[in-house]
């Protein structure tokens, strides 16, 4: 858990087989990327280069979809915004990472899945 000390059901509640997703995740960026405007960027890491944010990111899709009890995700964000240069395309909506590299990640997560 990122936060051990935070509970993660409201007093009362507990988990009894209910689908769990994991919402805004990958939340990386890519140090040298400039952020337009006046904001600081945002995001975790810095991540030296787009390489590096490919194998990060393959390595931590395959390992959170292997998870039986991971139902589902969400990607922080599809595009950059304003300080937040981290989603799967730039602020000026070009591509992070090639679409066929993000397909074929999750699909061999997807087929790991399978029974």
């Amino acid at each position: 858990m990122a936060w051990p000390e935070t509970p993660t059901y409201c007093n009362g509640f507990k988990h009894e087989g209910q689908p769990i997703i994991i919402s805004e995740t990958g939340n990386w960026r890519v140090k040298d990327e400039k952020v337009l405007g006046q904001w600081e960027p945002y995001g975790a890491g810095p991540i030296d280069d787009v390489e590096t944010l490919t194998k990060l990111y393959e390595e931590f899709m395959l390992a959170m979809m292997a998870e039986p009890e991971c139902a589902g995700f969400s990607y922080v964000q599809l595009y950059d915004v304003e300080g937040e240069v981290n989603g799967y395309i730039t602020y000026d909506r070009k591509p992070r990472m090639s679409a066929e590299v993000i397909a074929k990640v999750h699909k061999a997560g997807l087929k790991s899945r399978e029974k």
